[in-house]
Parts: structure tokens; C-alpha cells; sequence
């Protein structure tokens, strides 16, 4: 973005970790002096749900206010069908080809890989406007005493969680970020298993439980001390998986650090085919990403074998991890690979910058972005 530079009003439905890159982006690329950045209190419920951010665009030479819903929920339903005959843009984090997007007078936009993270820009006072502005947090409504107390806690918070290892915020953009050369001959994979409780609904609970714990036990017996990791405790976990349990993963600053010094981090699918946010963790962390494929449409696709490498069944997860492990020139590639993937797509003020520049491009286009489709040469 050159020249005068775009004025973003934000709207905030939900300050949460669902929705912390939107805002870690948009306050990073204000402080970049790339756009004008105004925070207001959402005024049409239509427009505002959990999970999502409304936003407005005033873009140099278009005259008329384009009209972006960010929907960040973690599966292919839309968080906010309400809203799509009111907006210009309607970005998704899980956009799929469902019937519900296939949609001919909806402009769908890709999102990009999702995680949760803070910019070091954002200052106290703005972090309580935000939360003060706000309609929800973590999908429940406030009310005005609830709105008060949380806008002043999250100015607290943010003064003592300045530092990378903060229990009540997402971390900041740059403790996530290492491109060192040397990472130890290390595979890391931490994960949790869904008891009945937490995932009552979801067909799949058990078939993504039980992948996860193969991959463990496959993991640990083929690699021994050169893997690291298991199940997040949980009663469900220690009831049917105590073999799988391990003790940290609890443990923020264990599970940060020990990714850090991992050279290869292994990440599997969620419920509902869900792409978690260990898949752009991995990469910001410029580590070799051993992964089950992203069913989400990417603005920019990731390549198998260029930016990760792919496994649709446990012995291929363990094969692909080998074949790293003895190809050193090949473990180079990967991570610097998706290491500039994620500074050009995901880190947050590059996902932002992409995403405003798309929201302008369908717009004017009058349609639903493609797969491949260039972005900025567009507007």
C-alpha cells in the first residue's frame, strides 16, 4: 500500500485469542504508517457475533466505504450468515467448497492460516478501548459493569504481560519468530485428546482422538528420546490414553521453548477438519512442519514438499519424519521455505495488509476471490 494511506474503522465484536491477529495486524500496520486505524463501538448486531470483527475501508480513490466481516471460527460453518447481504467482503478462516460459500452474491475471501498473537504496538490505553468497545468476549454478551471491569483489566494485563510469557494474553508477534540455522535433531508434537464434555456434538471426536494417539505412540516408539511431547492431562486423557500423558503441555513457556528447539514439528487436523494454530506456529518458529493437509482455501497456496510436507496416515507421518532427519539440505530448504511463507501470508501485519488489499479486490470485482487469483494488481 503506497501513497495516502487507507483509513480502517474496526468495530470489535470479540477481543479474545479467536480474534487477536486481526487487531495485532491492523495496530502493527498503523504503527507502520500504512494505515489510519479508528476502534468504535459496533452499532448493528446484524454485524456483530463471536468469533468475527467488522470492519469498514476507506481506500484513496474509491468513493464509496467498502464493508469486511472477518469470520474466524475454526470450522467451514459461517459464524455470521446474518450479515452477508450488509457487507462487501466476508472473510473466512475455514473457507471451504461447501454449499454454504458457494454462494454467487456472496464476495468470499480467503483468510489465511490462523494463530493467536499481540502486537508489541498497542499500547495500554488502546488495548482497554478495545475490550471497552467491544460486544463480546469469548462469545458471551457484556454488560456495562462487565464492560468496565474487563476494559480495565485488559490495560493491566497488558502492563504485566509485556514481557513473551504472558498466562492471560496471546504471546507477541516476535516471541513466536526464530530463524536460527541450528535446531536440534528434535520431533515435537504436544496435543490434546476432546472428552464427551468438550466436544458432545462433533462426529468426528473420537476418529481425530484416536489419530492423535496413534501418531504419539508411533512417534515415541519409532524416535525414542528423539521425540518429545504426548497428550495435554485431561480426566478423558488419563482415563483411556495414560500412556500418552505427558506432564507440560500445560506449561506455555515449556511448550514455546521446547518448539523453538525442535527442528521438526509434527501437527495433525482438529475437529471438523479444523487447521489449528500449531500449523502457522511452526512455521513463524522456522522449524520443518510434518503435517496432515489444511483443508482451507490459503490466499497464496502452501505447497507439499515445498513449504511442509504432507501425511494422510500415521507411517507416513513417521517416514516423513525420517526422511528429514536424514537430509539435512532438505530440512534447510523446508524451514527457510516456510519461514518466508510466513512472513509474506501470516505474520499478522502481512495476513492484514493482504486481507484489506483482497476485501478491495472483490469489491470491485463484484465476486468471490479464486485460488491463485493476484491480489493488489487488482485495485
Amino acid at each position: 500500500m503506497t501513497g495516502e494511506r487507507l483509513r480502517v474503522t474496526v468495530y470489535p465484536t470479540d477481543v479474545s485469542d479467536y480474534t487477536a491477529q486481526v487487531y495485532a495486524g491492523l495496530f502493527e500496520l498503523e504503527a507502520r504508517g500504512e494505515l489510519s486505524l479508528t476502534v468504535r463501538r459496533s452499532f448493528d448486531p446484524r454485524l456483530s457475533a463471536p468469533h468475527t470483527v467488522y470492519l469498514e475501508i476507506d481506500a484513496p480513490g474509491l468513493s464509496t466505504t467498502r464493508r469486511l466481516l472477518i469470520d474466524l471460527i475454526d470450522n467451514a460453518t459461517l459464524q455470521a450468515p446474518q450479515s452477508l447481504t450488509l457487507v462487501d467482503g466476508y472473510a473466512k478462516r475455514s473457507l471451504r467448497s461447501t454449499t454454504e460459500t458457494e454462494r454467487s452474491d456472496v464476495r468470499f475471501i480467503p483468510y489465511g492460516l490462523h494463530y493467536a498473537s499481540r502486537s508489541g504496538s498497542m499500547s495500554a490505553a488502546q488495548q482497554s478501548v478495545l475490550h471497552w468497545r467491544a460486544t463480546y468476549r469469548g462469545g458471551q454478551p457484556y454488560g456495562l459493569r462487565e464492560k468496565l471491569e474487563v476494559a480495565m483489566q485488559a490495560g493491566t494485563r497488558w502492563l504485566r504481560g509485556r514481557s513473551a510469557f504472558s498466562p492471560t494474553a496471546p504471546m507477541q508477534i516476535a516471541a513466536f519468530e526464530d530463524a536460527r540455522f541450528a535446531k536440534a535433531d528434535q520431533i515435537f508434537f504436544a496435543t490434546r485428546v476432546y472428552g464427551p464434555d468438550e466436544a458432545p456434538l462433533a462426529a468426528d471426536r473420537e476418529v481425530a482422538n484416536e489419530r492423535r494417539v496413534a501418531l504419539v505412540r508411533a512417534l515415541r516408539a519409532t524416535f525414542g528420546a528423539r521425540y518429545t511431547g504426548g497428550l495435554r492431562p485431561s480426566g478423558h486423557a488419563l482415563e483411556n490414553y495414560a500412556d500418552c500423558v505427558v506432564v507440560n503441555p500445560d506449561n506455555r513457556r515449556w511448550h514455546h521453548n521446547t518448539g523453538l528447539a525442535s527442528l521438526i514439528h509434527v501437527n495433525s487436523t482438529g475437529l471438523h477438519g479444523s487447521t489449528g494454530w500449531k500449523f502457522a506456529e511452526a512455521l513463524a518458529q522456522s522449524s520443518c512442519l510434518v503435517s496432515e493437509p489444511s483443508l482451507d482455501r490459503q490466499p497464496v497456496p502452501l505447497a507439499d514438499g515445498e513449504h511442509f510436507l504432507a501425511f494422510h496416515t500415521v507411517d507416513q507421518c513417521v517416514a516423513q519424519c525420517e526422511s528429514v532427519l536424514l537430509d539435512r539440505q532438505r530440512a534447510d530448504e523446508l524451514r527457510h521455505n516456510g519461514h518466508a511463507y510466513y512472513l509474506g501470508q501470516v505474520r499478522p501485519e502481512a495476513l492484514m495488509r493482504e486481507c484489506l488489499r483482497n476485501a478491495l479486490v472483490v469489491a470491485v470485482q463484484g465476486k468471490s476471490l479464486q485460488v491463485g487469483e493476484p491480489s493488489a494488481s487488482a485495485v
